[in-house]
């Protein structure tokens, strides 16, 4: 529930410590659709990756991209401002995130997430796309 929580923890030699966390409650964050996620393939091997952000209540703040194969093996994880709505990344960099994952431990996956952060920097929220397979080529 939403309120301010105040711990205390017995140290082994005696000290008690004390801390106070400020936890907003629970913060359903607008998706990314995945119907509107794209990848490109470009002629010169980079890889564009696009999406539409969702608009309305409530805000977040930023946007990851997770590119990742098998269970959330992750290739790339990168956060960007929340007005961003595409990216592109470079084939040198492609090659290097897949040399020793792919293609002996599956599909290359990817999704966006929007994200909601405190005044304190910690990350609250987070609302998932569907995951988007991406057909791998050499």
């Amino acid at each position: 529930a939403a309120d301010s929580y105040t711990y205390y923890v017995t140290t082994k030699g005696g000290d008690t410590l004390t801390g106070t966390v400020n936890l907003p409650g629970t913060v359903e964050l607008p998706f990314v659709d995945s119907a509107t996620m794209a990848f490109e393939w470009e002629a010169d091997g980079d890889l564009k990756l696009s999406w539409t952000n969702p608009t309305g209540p409530p805000s977040y703040n930023s946007v990851r991209v997770e590119l990742y194969v098998n269970d959330y093996d992750f290739l790339l994880m990168l956060e960007l401002p929340s007005n961003i709505d595409d990216m592109t990344i470079p084939s040198a960099m492609i090659r290097r995130l897949t040399a020793q994952k792919y293609p002996t431990t599956g599909p290359v996956k990817w999704r966006v997430a929007t994200r909601a952060n405190n005044f304190d920097g910690n990350n609250h929220a987070r609302g998932y796309s569907n995951t988007v397979e991406i057909p791998w080529t050499d």
